[in-house]
C-alpha cells in the first residue's frame, strides 16, 4: 500500500503520475489516502476497475450516478464503505478528476463522505459524459506545437496561426514557404521519438521537411501548464481580428477545451535547446520509397499502419526559439 501526504495539493499525484505507476502495469493496488477513517483509490487486477473508497457510518445506500459510474455501499474488512467505479477505461482520467475532488472535501474540509460525493458529481455531470481527457503524450505534444507556434508567432501572429497545419490533418505540423516542420516532443534523456505512417517523415512535393525535436521535463512549480501556454498564444493573437477564434477552432480538433484547463496541472518546461534536424540522408526513417525497395519476400504493398522509434541524438543543430522565428520570417512576403 501507499501513503499520500496530507497537504491539500499534495493528497493526490496528478493522473498522468497515477496512471504510469498504478494503472498501466495491471496490478492490483491500493493506494492510502487516510487510514482512518478510511479513504483510499483501488486499481483491480488488469487495470479492469478504478474506485475509491470512504469510511462512512451511514447504512443507506447511496444515489446511482451514471450508467458507467457504479456507487455501493460494501462492507469491507469489517468496515462499512462508500465505493464509487468505473470499468470503463476512457473514463479513468475524468473519474479521477471527480474522486480527487472528492477526497479534498472529506479530507481538507471536513465534509461528510455521502455529501461531499453528491455535490461533486453535480458538478462533474457534464464532464464525465465528455470525451475523455488527452493522454499525457498527447498533452506533451500539443504543449510543443504550441511552443513552435509562440516562436514563429512574435512578429507575423497571423501569418503563424496559417501555418499551423497540422490540426487540420495535414501531412506534418507546420509549412511556410517551401519549409515543412515536424514538432517532436520527448520526456526522456535520449532525443528518441516516436513516428506514426510511412509518410511522416516524407516532405511534400517541392518542400524541405526538418524535424523539430524538444526534450520536455516536468517543471514542478516552475514552467507552464497546458491552459498557461494556451493563453499565452490567445494573447500573440489577440491584435488580429478573427485570429483568436481560429486558434480555439484549431485547439478543439487536437482535443483541447478551455474549461478542462483545470485538469491538465502537469507543468512542462524545456529540459534541452530544441535542435532542428534536416530530413535528409543520415536521418533513420520508413518511407513508401524505401518500403518500395524491399524484396518480393517482403510484400511491403500489405503492411498495415507503421508505428516506429527513431533515435535522433546528436543530429542536426542547435536551434533558439529566435533563430526559429527568424527562419519562419524570411518567408514572409516583403512589403
Amino acid at each position: 500500500m501507499s501513503s499520500a501526504s496530507q497537504t491539500p495539493r499534495l493528497l493526490l499525484p496528478d493522473w498522468a503520475e497515477f496512471e504510469r505507476d498504478y494503472v498501466v502495469g495491471g496490478v492490483p493496488h491500493t493506494y492510502v489516502v487516510r487510514p482512518a477513517p478510511f479513504v483510499g483509490l483501488f486499481v483491480e487486477s488488469g487495470a479492469t476497475k478504478l474506485g475509491a473508497r470512504f469510511a462512512t457510518e451511514s447504512d443507506a445506500v447511496p444515489t446511482p450516478i451514471t450508467a458507467e459510474i457504479d456507487v455501493a455501499l460494501r462492507i469491507i474488512e469489517g468496515r462499512r464503505m462508500i465505493e464509487v467505479s468505473t470499468s470503463s477505461r476512457p473514463l479513468f482520467a475524468n473519474f479521477f478528476g471527480l474522486v480527487a475532488e472528492v477526497v479534498s472535501a472529506v479530507i481538507c474540509e471536513g465534509r461528510q463522505e455521502r455529501i461531499a460525493l453528491a455535490e461533486a458529481v453535480a458538478r462533474w455531470q457534464s464532464l464525465l459524459s465528455r470525451k475523455p481527457l488527452m493522454s499525457i503524450e498527447t498533452q506533451a505534444g500539443l504543449f510543443g506545437e504550441l511552443w513552435c507556434l509562440e516562436q514563429l508567432a512574435q512578429r507575423a501572429p497571423a501569418e503563424a496561426l496559417d501555418a499551423w497545419i497540422g490540426p487540420t490533418q495535414q501531412a506534418h505540423d507546420f509549412r511556410f514557404g517551401n519549409i515543412e516542420l515536424e514538432v517532436k516532443t520527448t520526456g526522456g534523456t535520449r532525443r528518441i521519438h516516436l513516428i506514426n505512417g510511412a509518410t511522416q517523415l516524407e516532405p511534400s512535393t517541392g518542400c524541405t521537411l526538418f524535424l523539430l525535436s524538444l526534450q520536455l521535463a516536468a517543471a514542478g512549480a516552475g514552467g507552464s501548464t497546458l491552459g498557461e501556454t494556451v493563453a499565452r498564444s490567445e494573447q500573440l493573437m489577440a491584435t488580429v481580428a478573427g485570429a483568436r477564434e481560429r486558434l480555439n477552432s484549431l485547439l478543439e480538433r487536437v482535443g483541447w477545451s478551455s474549461a478542462d484547463a483545470q485538469l491538465y496541472p502537469t507543468r512542462w518546461r524545456l529540459r534541452t535547446e530544441p535542435r532542428l534536424i534536416e530530413v535528409a540522408p543520415g536521418v533513420p526513417r520508413i518511407t513508401r520509397n524505401s518500403l518500395a525497395t524491399l524484396a518480393a519476400d517482403f510484400p511491403s504493398e500489405r503492411l498495415g499502419h507503421i508505428v516506429y522509434a527513431i533515435d535522433v541524438e546528436g543530429l542536426g543543430r542547435v536551434c533558439t526559439g529566435a533563430q526559429l522565428e527568424d527562419m519562419f520570417v524570411v518567408t514572409l512576403p516583403k512589403d
